[in-house]
């Protein structure tokens, strides 16, 4: 008896939960001005895969991003790693002058992130990874 009060018990819950997420669900309407394709979609075309950059140096970050990116924030990463904001926002105009400091860590590992101020989860994009150490040291 107690195991088929504690089935039925069981099975009124479950029937609650179930009707009340339908119900839910039904009375959200989707937003139409958020675009479900979610993929990312800005390129980052400088630095390229391979290139090394040297300390003290500045370079120009280069990248292609829809017109509905107003602002990207770059950041630089080392073997998956996060290891600098460059910049947390800024106007998106597909450029950026990055002054590389004299002290970075040399290694082979950075990646950077551009990613969309508004929507970072949905519109971001990947450099290759590129070096940062001076030419006299060779790979």
């Amino acid at each position: 008896m107690k195991k088929q009060i504690v089935f039925i018990f069981c099975g009124l819950i479950l029937i609650s939960f179930l009707t009340s997420c339908a119900k839910h669900e039904a009375m959200v309407e989707p937003d139409s001005s958020i675009n479900l394709e979610r993929s990312p979609n800005v390129s980052v075309l400088f630095p390229q895969e391979g290139v090394n950059l040297l300390p003290g140096k500045t370079y120009t970050i280069q990248w292609d991003a829809p017109q509905v990116v107003k602002k990207v924030s770059i950041s630089l990463y080392r073997k998956g790693v996060l290891q600098k904001e460059i910049r947390i926002s800024l106007e998106n105009s597909n450029k950026f002058e990055w002054a590389i400091p004299d002290d970075i860590f040399q290694s082979a590992h950075y990646k950077l992130k551009i990613s969309d101020v508004d929507h970072p989860d949905w519109n971001y994009g990947w450099s290759g990874n590129f070096y940062v150490k001076p030419e006299w040291i060779s790979d």
